[in-house]
Protein backbone atom coordinates (compact mmCIF):
# COMPACT_ATOMS: atom_id res chain seq x y z
CA UNK A 1 0.00 0.00 0.00
CA UNK A 2 1.39 3.47 -1.11
CA UNK A 3 -0.44 6.27 1.44
CA UNK A 4 0.52 10.00 0.84
CA UNK A 5 0.37 12.10 4.35
CA UNK A 6 -0.42 15.36 4.15
CA UNK A 7 -0.13 18.19 6.81
CA UNK A 8 0.50 22.06 6.66
CA UNK A 9 3.90 22.63 8.34
CA UNK A 10 7.16 20.41 9.48
CA UNK A 11 6.66 21.31 12.63
CA UNK A 12 7.83 19.52 16.48
CA UNK A 13 4.52 19.09 17.32
CA UNK A 14 1.87 16.68 18.34
CA UNK A 15 0.49 16.10 14.80
CA UNK A 16 3.75 15.47 13.03
CA UNK A 17 4.50 12.81 16.05
CA UNK A 18 1.33 11.07 15.17
CA UNK A 19 2.24 10.89 11.44
CA UNK A 20 6.03 9.68 12.37
CA UNK A 21 4.73 6.54 14.01
CA UNK A 22 2.58 6.06 11.77
CA UNK A 23 4.75 5.71 9.21
CA UNK A 24 7.79 4.02 11.24
CA UNK A 25 5.21 1.25 13.07
CA UNK A 26 3.46 0.54 9.62
CA UNK A 27 7.00 -0.45 7.45
CA UNK A 28 5.20 -3.01 5.25
CA UNK A 29 3.30 0.34 3.51
CA UNK A 30 5.47 3.35 1.46
CA UNK A 31 4.78 6.56 2.84
CA UNK A 32 4.99 10.13 0.97
CA UNK A 33 4.62 12.59 3.22
CA UNK A 34 3.78 16.26 2.24
CA UNK A 35 4.05 19.73 3.67
CA UNK A 36 3.63 23.50 2.24
CA UNK A 37 6.63 24.78 4.65
CA UNK A 38 10.08 23.51 5.53
CA UNK A 39 10.90 22.78 9.24
CA UNK A 40 13.24 20.78 11.44
CA UNK A 41 10.70 17.89 11.71
CA UNK A 42 11.48 17.08 8.09
CA UNK A 43 15.09 15.33 8.15
CA UNK A 44 13.70 13.10 10.78
CA UNK A 45 10.83 11.37 8.61
CA UNK A 46 13.77 11.16 5.74
CA UNK A 47 15.87 8.82 7.91
CA UNK A 48 13.10 6.70 7.91
CA UNK A 49 13.52 3.86 5.14
CA UNK A 50 9.93 3.83 3.76
CA UNK A 51 9.78 7.61 3.57
CA UNK A 52 10.16 10.17 1.10
CA UNK A 53 9.30 13.45 3.05
CA UNK A 54 9.01 16.59 0.83
CA UNK A 55 8.10 20.17 0.78
CA UNK A 56 5.44 22.12 -1.40
CA UNK A 57 1.81 22.08 -2.31
CA UNK A 58 0.02 19.04 -3.36
CA UNK A 59 -1.27 19.19 -6.72
CA UNK A 60 -2.29 16.90 -9.37
CA UNK A 61 0.91 16.77 -11.25
CA UNK A 62 2.56 16.24 -7.80
CA UNK A 63 0.49 13.11 -7.08
CA UNK A 64 0.29 11.77 -10.56
CA UNK A 65 4.03 11.40 -10.10
CA UNK A 66 3.61 9.82 -6.14
CA UNK A 67 1.27 7.74 -7.80
CA UNK A 68 -0.43 7.16 -4.12
CA UNK A 69 -2.91 4.74 -3.76
CA UNK A 70 -5.01 6.58 -0.37
CA UNK A 71 -4.13 10.50 0.70
CA UNK A 72 -4.61 10.99 3.88
CA UNK A 73 -5.22 15.04 5.37
CA UNK A 74 -3.87 15.91 8.57
CA UNK A 75 -5.11 19.69 7.95
CA UNK A 76 -7.72 21.88 6.75
CA UNK A 77 -5.56 23.97 4.78
CA UNK A 78 -4.41 21.50 2.22
CA UNK A 79 -7.38 19.41 2.18
CA UNK A 80 -9.28 22.95 1.03
CA UNK A 81 -6.52 23.55 -1.91
CA UNK A 82 -7.03 19.70 -2.69
CA UNK A 83 -10.91 20.10 -3.76
CA UNK A 84 -11.86 23.55 -3.96
CA UNK A 85 -8.12 24.48 -6.11
CA UNK A 86 -7.75 21.40 -8.44
CA UNK A 87 -11.83 20.08 -8.81
CA UNK A 88 -10.00 18.15 -12.18
CA UNK A 89 -7.66 16.09 -9.47
CA UNK A 90 -7.11 12.39 -9.38
CA UNK A 91 -10.15 10.51 -8.16
CA UNK A 92 -8.43 8.75 -4.34
CA UNK A 93 -9.83 7.68 -1.50
CA UNK A 94 -9.54 10.61 0.78
CA UNK A 95 -9.12 10.09 4.83
CA UNK A 96 -8.95 13.31 6.98
CA UNK A 97 -7.92 13.22 10.33
CA UNK A 98 -9.61 15.79 12.17
CA UNK A 99 -6.58 16.82 15.20
CA UNK A 100 -8.91 18.55 17.05
CA UNK A 101 -11.43 20.81 16.00
CA UNK A 102 -9.66 24.35 15.39
CA UNK A 103 -13.66 26.03 14.95
CA UNK A 104 -13.17 26.16 18.62
CA UNK A 105 -10.64 29.02 18.56
CA UNK A 106 -13.34 31.53 18.04
CA UNK A 107 -15.18 30.27 21.40
CA UNK A 108 -12.24 32.17 22.90
CA UNK A 109 -12.13 35.45 20.78
CA UNK A 110 -14.24 37.99 21.60
CA UNK A 111 -13.60 40.40 18.48
CA UNK A 112 -16.71 41.63 16.66
CA UNK A 113 -15.97 39.50 13.29
CA UNK A 114 -14.95 36.34 15.59
CA UNK A 115 -19.06 35.36 15.27
CA UNK A 116 -18.96 35.72 11.15
CA UNK A 117 -15.83 34.03 10.93
CA UNK A 118 -16.93 30.57 12.64
CA UNK A 119 -19.57 30.48 10.70
CA UNK A 120 -18.38 30.41 7.65
CA UNK A 121 -15.40 28.18 8.66
CA UNK A 122 -18.34 25.73 10.04
CA UNK A 123 -19.96 26.58 6.76
CA UNK A 124 -16.34 25.08 4.66
CA UNK A 125 -14.88 22.67 6.88
CA UNK A 126 -19.10 21.03 6.49
CA UNK A 127 -18.27 21.06 3.10
CA UNK A 128 -15.08 19.54 2.64
CA UNK A 129 -15.25 16.89 5.19
CA UNK A 130 -18.83 15.28 2.84
CA UNK A 131 -16.50 14.96 0.40
CA UNK A 132 -13.79 12.67 2.46
CA UNK A 133 -14.29 9.26 2.17
CA UNK A 134 -13.63 8.86 6.29
CA UNK A 135 -13.12 11.50 8.68
CA UNK A 136 -11.25 10.67 11.81
CA UNK A 137 -12.24 12.21 14.86
CA UNK A 138 -9.42 11.49 17.63
CA UNK A 139 -11.77 12.09 20.53
CA UNK A 140 -15.44 11.21 21.55
CA UNK A 141 -16.27 14.92 22.07
CA UNK A 142 -14.97 15.35 18.36
CA UNK A 143 -17.16 12.80 17.05
CA UNK A 144 -19.94 14.13 18.35
CA UNK A 145 -19.27 17.37 17.07
CA UNK A 146 -18.62 16.62 13.92
CA UNK A 147 -21.90 14.05 13.72
CA UNK A 148 -23.88 16.64 15.23
CA UNK A 149 -23.19 19.82 14.08
CA UNK A 150 -21.76 18.84 10.73
CA UNK A 151 -24.04 15.82 9.68
CA UNK A 152 -21.28 13.60 8.87
CA UNK A 153 -22.12 10.05 7.91
CA UNK A 154 -18.41 9.08 7.43
CA UNK A 155 -16.99 9.26 11.02
CA UNK A 156 -15.25 7.09 12.38
CA UNK A 157 -12.84 7.09 16.09
CA UNK A 158 -10.04 6.06 16.25
CA UNK A 159 -7.99 7.45 19.28
CA UNK A 160 -4.21 8.44 19.00
CA UNK A 161 -1.68 5.79 20.42
CA UNK A 162 1.77 5.98 22.05
CA UNK A 163 4.36 3.37 22.40
CA UNK A 164 4.50 1.94 25.89
CA UNK A 165 7.24 2.69 27.87
CA UNK A 166 8.18 -0.31 30.10
CA UNK A 167 9.62 1.84 33.05
CA UNK A 168 10.03 5.51 33.68
CA UNK A 169 13.84 5.54 33.75
CA UNK A 170 15.57 7.78 36.25
CA UNK A 171 16.79 10.72 34.13
CA UNK A 172 19.53 12.42 34.35
CA UNK A 173 19.93 16.41 35.38
CA UNK A 174 18.68 18.39 32.27
CA UNK A 175 19.76 22.31 31.86
CA UNK A 176 17.52 24.44 32.55
CA UNK A 177 15.62 21.92 34.44
CA UNK A 178 17.18 22.36 37.93
CA UNK A 179 14.86 21.55 40.57
CA UNK A 180 13.95 24.40 43.57
CA UNK A 181 14.88 23.45 46.96
CA UNK A 182 12.88 21.13 48.35
CA UNK A 183 10.01 22.14 44.95
CA UNK A 184 8.74 20.66 42.21
CA UNK A 185 9.40 21.01 38.08
CA UNK A 186 6.40 21.28 35.87
CA UNK A 187 7.27 20.68 32.19
CA UNK A 188 5.16 22.54 29.41
CA UNK A 189 5.46 20.79 26.39
CA UNK A 190 3.67 22.85 23.64
CA UNK A 191 4.37 24.97 20.87
CA UNK A 192 3.89 29.03 21.84
CA UNK A 193 0.79 29.46 19.86
CA UNK A 194 -2.66 30.92 21.00
CA UNK A 195 -4.03 27.76 21.44
CA UNK A 196 -2.05 26.19 23.89
CA UNK A 197 -2.87 29.22 26.65
CA UNK A 198 0.89 30.00 27.90
CA UNK A 199 -0.21 33.39 29.36
CA UNK A 200 -3.25 31.90 31.16
CA UNK A 201 -0.19 30.28 33.27
CA UNK A 202 1.67 33.37 33.47
CA UNK A 203 -1.28 35.15 34.51
CA UNK A 204 -2.30 32.24 37.27
CA UNK A 205 1.77 32.40 38.38
CA UNK A 206 1.53 36.49 39.11
CA UNK A 207 -1.84 35.63 41.53
CA UNK A 208 -1.66 36.45 44.64
CA UNK A 209 -2.62 33.18 46.06
CA UNK A 210 0.29 31.80 44.13
CA UNK A 211 3.37 34.35 45.51
CA UNK A 212 4.05 32.48 48.51
CA UNK A 213 4.92 29.39 46.47
CA UNK A 214 6.71 30.86 43.55
CA UNK A 215 9.90 29.70 45.14
CA UNK A 216 8.98 26.03 45.51
CA UNK A 217 8.33 25.20 41.84
CA UNK A 218 10.09 26.01 37.94
CA UNK A 219 8.26 25.88 34.86
CA UNK A 220 9.96 24.51 31.87
CA UNK A 221 8.31 26.27 28.79
CA UNK A 222 9.88 23.92 26.49
CA UNK A 223 8.84 24.44 22.33
CA UNK A 224 9.08 27.23 19.81
CA UNK A 225 6.30 29.59 17.59
CA UNK A 226 5.00 32.62 16.82
CA UNK A 227 3.99 33.82 20.78
CA UNK A 228 7.16 33.25 22.09
CA UNK A 229 8.48 36.16 22.20
CA UNK A 230 5.38 37.65 23.45
CA UNK A 231 4.95 35.41 26.33
CA UNK A 232 8.65 36.17 27.28
CA UNK A 233 7.70 39.87 27.63
CA UNK A 234 3.94 38.68 29.99
CA UNK A 235 6.20 36.97 31.73
CA UNK A 236 8.24 40.26 32.75
CA UNK A 237 5.18 42.53 32.84
CA UNK A 238 3.90 40.21 35.50
CA UNK A 239 7.27 39.48 37.60
CA UNK A 240 7.06 36.19 37.15
CA UNK A 241 10.03 35.43 34.80
CA UNK A 242 12.38 33.95 37.60
CA UNK A 243 10.15 31.16 37.50
CA UNK A 244 9.93 30.25 33.93
CA UNK A 245 12.72 28.47 31.73
CA UNK A 246 12.06 29.33 28.24
CA UNK A 247 13.88 26.10 26.16
CA UNK A 248 14.18 26.39 22.95
CA UNK A 249 15.57 23.94 19.90
CA UNK A 250 13.63 20.53 21.77
CA UNK A 251 13.24 17.51 19.50
CA UNK A 252 11.17 14.84 20.53
CA UNK A 253 13.70 13.14 22.65
CA UNK A 254 14.29 16.18 23.90
CA UNK A 255 11.36 16.56 25.55
CA UNK A 256 10.51 13.20 26.59
CA UNK A 257 13.89 13.18 28.41
CA UNK A 258 12.45 15.96 30.25
CA UNK A 259 9.23 14.11 30.38
CA UNK A 260 11.93 11.65 32.57
CA UNK A 261 13.37 14.37 34.56
CA UNK A 262 9.68 16.21 36.01
CA UNK A 263 7.58 16.33 38.67
CA UNK A 264 4.46 17.62 36.52
CA UNK A 265 3.24 18.01 33.26
CA UNK A 266 1.12 21.21 32.54
CA UNK A 267 -1.18 21.58 29.75
CA UNK A 268 -3.13 24.55 30.03
CA UNK A 269 -4.47 24.35 26.29
CA UNK A 270 -7.73 26.57 25.43
CA UNK A 271 -8.87 23.26 23.32
CA UNK A 272 -7.47 20.38 22.17
CA UNK A 273 -7.94 17.47 19.71
CA UNK A 274 -6.52 14.03 22.15
CA UNK A 275 -3.04 15.80 22.61
CA UNK A 276 0.09 13.62 22.29
CA UNK A 277 1.64 14.94 25.02
CA UNK A 278 -0.92 13.98 27.79
CA UNK A 279 -0.66 10.39 26.31
CA UNK A 280 3.13 10.54 26.35
CA UNK A 281 3.27 11.82 30.03
CA UNK A 282 0.54 9.31 30.85
CA UNK A 283 2.77 6.48 29.45
CA UNK A 284 5.48 7.57 31.27
CA UNK A 285 3.55 7.94 34.70
CA UNK A 286 4.06 11.85 34.83
CA UNK A 287 1.37 13.33 37.21
CA UNK A 288 -0.80 15.78 34.50
CA UNK A 289 -2.41 19.48 35.36
CA UNK A 290 -4.45 19.89 32.73
CA UNK A 291 -7.63 22.43 31.26
CA UNK A 292 -10.55 21.74 31.29
CA UNK A 293 -11.36 21.45 27.76
CA UNK A 294 -12.48 18.63 25.17
CA UNK A 295 -9.31 15.78 24.97
CA UNK A 296 -8.00 16.48 28.28
CA UNK A 297 -11.15 15.81 29.97
CA UNK A 298 -11.96 12.86 28.38
CA UNK A 299 -8.25 11.13 29.15
CA UNK A 300 -8.14 12.97 32.76
CA UNK A 301 -11.42 12.06 34.07
CA UNK A 302 -11.90 9.52 37.93
CA UNK A 303 -9.18 11.56 39.58
CA UNK A 304 -6.01 10.37 37.00
CA UNK A 305 -5.11 13.77 36.54
CA UNK A 306 -6.18 17.34 37.96
CA UNK A 307 -8.03 19.71 35.65
CA UNK A 308 -8.68 23.34 36.24
CA UNK A 309 -11.61 25.72 34.70
CA UNK A 310 -10.43 26.45 31.28
CA UNK A 311 -8.84 29.79 30.82
CA UNK A 312 -9.15 30.73 34.12
CA UNK A 313 -6.34 31.65 35.85
CA UNK A 314 -7.84 31.52 39.10
CA UNK A 315 -9.01 28.01 38.87
CA UNK A 316 -5.07 27.17 37.51
CA UNK A 317 -3.92 28.25 40.52
CA UNK A 318 -5.96 26.94 42.90
CA UNK A 319 -5.10 23.48 42.19
CA UNK A 320 -1.42 24.37 41.86
CA UNK A 321 -1.34 25.30 45.63
CA UNK A 322 -3.41 22.17 46.27
CA UNK A 323 -0.79 20.17 44.46
CA UNK A 324 2.32 22.15 46.22
CA UNK A 325 0.14 22.11 49.72
CA UNK A 326 0.60 18.13 49.43
CA UNK A 327 3.21 16.73 46.11
CA UNK A 328 2.26 13.38 47.44
CA UNK A 329 -0.52 13.13 45.22
CA UNK A 330 1.32 13.40 42.14
CA UNK A 331 2.68 9.35 42.19
CA UNK A 332 -1.06 8.29 42.75
CA UNK A 333 -2.33 10.84 39.89
CA UNK A 334 0.66 9.62 37.52
CA UNK A 335 0.32 5.30 38.37
CA UNK A 336 -3.47 5.91 37.70
CA UNK A 337 -2.84 7.69 34.16
CA UNK A 338 -0.37 5.25 32.92
CA UNK A 339 -2.34 2.37 33.82
CA UNK A 340 -5.59 4.26 31.69
CA UNK A 341 -3.56 5.22 28.52
CA UNK A 342 -1.67 1.80 28.67
CA UNK A 343 -5.19 0.00 28.46
CA UNK A 344 -6.96 2.93 26.03
CA UNK A 345 -4.00 4.19 23.85
CA UNK A 346 -1.64 1.78 22.75
CA UNK A 347 -0.17 2.65 19.74
CA UNK A 348 -1.07 -1.13 18.27
CA UNK A 349 -4.62 -0.46 18.43
CA UNK A 350 -4.36 2.61 17.09
CA UNK A 351 -2.24 1.10 13.50
CA UNK A 352 -4.83 -1.74 13.64
CA UNK A 353 -7.43 0.51 13.42
CA UNK A 354 -6.15 2.83 11.15
CA UNK A 355 -4.27 -0.04 8.43
CA UNK A 356 -8.25 -1.14 8.47
CA UNK A 357 -9.71 2.05 7.63
CA UNK A 358 -7.18 2.19 4.82
CA UNK A 359 -7.75 -1.19 3.44
CA UNK A 360 -11.65 -0.49 3.77
CA UNK A 361 -11.45 2.68 1.73
CA UNK A 362 -9.60 1.44 -1.08
CA UNK A 363 -12.16 -1.92 -1.27
CA UNK A 364 -14.70 1.12 -1.26
CA UNK A 365 -13.28 3.52 -4.02
CA UNK A 366 -12.25 0.02 -6.18
CA UNK A 367 -16.11 -0.88 -6.02
CA UNK A 368 -17.17 2.20 -6.81
CA UNK A 369 -14.82 3.12 -10.16
CA UNK A 370 -16.10 -0.77 -11.32
CA UNK A 371 -19.88 0.45 -10.89
CA UNK A 372 -18.92 4.10 -12.42
CA UNK A 373 -17.69 2.62 -15.47
CA UNK A 374 -21.02 0.19 -16.01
Amino acid sequence: MKILHVTDRWITGGGQEHIYRICKELNQHEFMVMAAHDGPARRRFAALANVEAGIGAVTPAKVKTLQPDLIHFHHMRPLLQWFCRFPAAPDLPVVVTVHGLHVRRYDFIFTPGARIHARLRKVLEKRLLHRAGRVVAVSCEDHEFLVKRYGLTNVVTIFNGIASVETRPCAAAIAGMERPPNGLVALVPARFEFQKGHDILIRALSLPLLKPFRDRIVFVLAGDGPRRQAMQQLALDHAVETSLRFLKDCPHDAVMAMMDACDLVVLPSRWEGLPIALLEAGMRGCAVLASDACGNREILAEKRGRLFSNTSPESLAEELVKILDNPSVLLDMGTALRKHVQRHYSLEKMLRQLERLYTECLEEHQVKSVKSKV
